[in-house]
């Protein structure tokens, strides 16, 4: 059954009314391009709030040209644990927010296969938000199509989220946070695709993040800011493109990690220069026994006095520099394999 409410705005002597508002709830199984799913039998319009319940499944499958805008979607209002899924797989899907999971025990999950989702307008305080309720859990699996934000993109907001690619294309224009509220957890993992985050990923904010770069995922970023109770794990095949790393100094915790397990650590050239490459405010910078690959291509930057550890379970791990640019280890390195320049 799905339901309709709707409320209007009346302004002056005249009774005219000037603005409709629109929440359009959803609770059954079905697809978006149909309007005989929608109350009214008529698909959402451009200013609707679209309310998906516990236990819906709604498919946007559209043709490539078919494009469907609204204000806002919020997956997930009530909380039974029976998650509502939206499966988008082709069409063009135009809205200003997304909140997954909206209340407690709320469960929420995305599943992009294909098509191009475009959320928020030009200000970074429109997000995607998964995990948007204290005690629910948000999740998005991008597997191919585009998802581009104007804004933030939160990973556990006030609740439990997870981004995990395995391939497509993310753009964000402000800051892909992984563990934003107090409390709460929240988890990247990208192990095929691109990833271009605007202003930079920050694992832990208030809260813990664990982020993953693996395989064929490419990640590319200004600044990299990880708190004293999260980690961001480098693993083989996985490339983070980035200006500079530094510790996200107002969450909690004084052990975050860096580490750096195989794959490559690319300096990014095209952004305002930044000569502490990876500064000596983060906790630890790890390597493990597959060690790291580090790509300078141009100018002189350094790992600022900060040592690049060896991990408390590795035996080995070689750190190798390739590209034109220089690069400085200035601290007390302790890592175990051979620092190699090619």
């Amino acid at each position: 059954m799905k339901t309709q409410t709707r409320a209007g705005l009346f302004i002056g002597m005249g009774l005219t009314l000037t603005a409709m508002c629109a929440e359009v709830g959803w609770n059954g199984t079905g697809s978006w391009f149909d309007p005989t799913a929608w109350p009214g039998g008529a698909l959402p319009a451009t200013n609707d709030v679209v309310n998906i319940s516990a236990g819906s499944r709604v498919t946007f499958a559209g043709a490539p040209d078919a494009v469907s805008q609204v204000e806002r979607v919020n997956l997930a209002v009530t909380g039974d644990e029976t998650p509502a899924t939206m499966d988008i797989s082709s069409g063009q899907f135009k809205l200003t927010n997304f909140n997954l999971a909206t209340a407690s025990n709320a469960v929420g999950r995305v599943v992009q296969s294909g098509g191009d989702l475009a959320i928020g307008k030009s200000s970074w305080s429109l997000w995607l938000a998964l995990g948007s309720a204290a005690g629910g859990k948000g999740t998005y699996e991008l597997s191919g199509g585009n998802l581009s934000v104007s804004g933030n993109i939160n990973v556990g907001q006030n609740g439990e989220g997870e981004l995990l690619q395995t391939g497509g294309a993310l753009t964000a224009s402000g800051w892909l946070v992984v563990g934003y509220g107090a409390g709460v957890t929240g988890r990247y993992e990208v192990s095929a695709g691109t990833a271009q985050i605007g202003a930079g990923l920050i694992v832990g904010e208030h809260g813990v993040g664990h982020a993953v770069i693996r395989d064929a995922g490419t990640n590319t970023m200004n600044r990299l800011g990880i708190n004293g109770v999260s980690e961001l794990e480098l693993q083989p095949g996985g490339t983070l493109i980035l200006a500079y790393a530094e510790k996200q100094a107002n969450g909690p915790g004084d052990d975050g990690r860096l580490t750096l397990d195989g794959g490559t650590v690319v300096y990014r050239g095209d952004v305002a220069l930044q000569s502490n490459f990876i500064s000596n405010t983060l906790d630890h910078v790890y390597v493990k026994d597959r060690g790291v690959t580090i790509s300078v291509p141009e100018n002189t930057v350094a790992v600022s006095q900060k040592p690049l550890e060896a991990h408390p379970d590795a035996t080995a791990g070689d750190v190798t520099k390739i590209g034109g640019g220089t690069l400085s280890l200035q601290g007390a390195n302790t890592f175990k394999g051979k620092l190699k320049v090619q």
